[in-house]
């Protein structure tokens, strides 16, 4: 099963990548130094719900106006999460693994349909840092599906008429790097909306783990402003 990578083509990785995974494609061929990475696309997802026989339970489950948002996906986590990878999958996600054996990963949701121009799931979905050995890695891996049917998500999408079933989600895969500080730069100011100027955060001293939390925008250094 072929998954997406910098030597990927342009359409394959806008396709099937993701969010967060198209922008470390497009950053990669622009040949900025980006820590290795590797992108499981939404066939993954498919052929694990397929061989398990749940794809028709997660339907029902999303289908049923009577169910809750926070119920469907109690339910949806405890049926990926209690299901074994297929031996195929099991098999590539191995050899997936193989070059980063020695190395902490970041294993990370990148829906096919999050961040366009009028929808941004950014934080709904789930990322799981330091991961260090192959059975947390599949773990994580099932933790990030289950994340596409998320309260949150469900939530969000019914909230904005999207649809709520046959979700496509993506997984990274990326080597860690042992930094000191984190960092954002909005690419317009966000407070007042201004289109004319970059924000940076700049050195948030907190860990990268709560770097989208209120303590970590607390910790941070003085903003500054740049014109483009």
């Amino acid at each position: 099963m072929l998954t997406i990578n910098k030597k990927s083509t342009a359409h394959y990785a806008k396709k099937y990548a993701g969010g967060k995974g198209h922008n470390l494609y497009l950053l990669t061929k622009l040949g900025i130094k980006v820590p290795e990475w590797v992108v499981l696309p939404p066939m993954f997802f498919e052929e694990f719900c397929l061989a398990n026989g749940i794809e028709q339970k997660i339907e029902t489950l999303v289908s049923n106006e009577h169910n809750s948002p926070k119920s469907i996906a109690t339910d949806i986590e405890k049926l990926i999460m209690a299901k074994e990878m297929p031996a195929e999958l099991l098999k590539a996600i191995e050899n997936i693994y193989l070059p980063f054996k020695s190395k902490a990963l970041a294993v990370r949701s990148s829906a096919l349909d999050e961040d366009g121009g009028q929808f941004s799931f950014a934080g709904q979905l789930s990322s799981f840092l330091f991961v260090e050995t192959l059975d947390k890695v599949i773990e994580s891996i099932k933790m990030c599906w289950a994340s596409a049917y998320s309260e949150r998500c469900l939530v969000y999408r019914i909230e904005n008429q999207l649809k709520v079933t046959d979700i496509k989600i993506s997984v990274v895969i990326q080597e860690m790097v042992p930094s000191q500080s984190s960092g954002v730069v909005f690419t317009c100011d966000p407070v007042n909306q201004d289109m004319d100027k970059i924000m940076k955060m700049k050195k948030l001293v907190s860990k990268t783990k709560s770097l989208f939390k209120m303590q970590a925008f607390k910790d941070s250094k003085k903003l500054s402003l740049v014109m483009n």
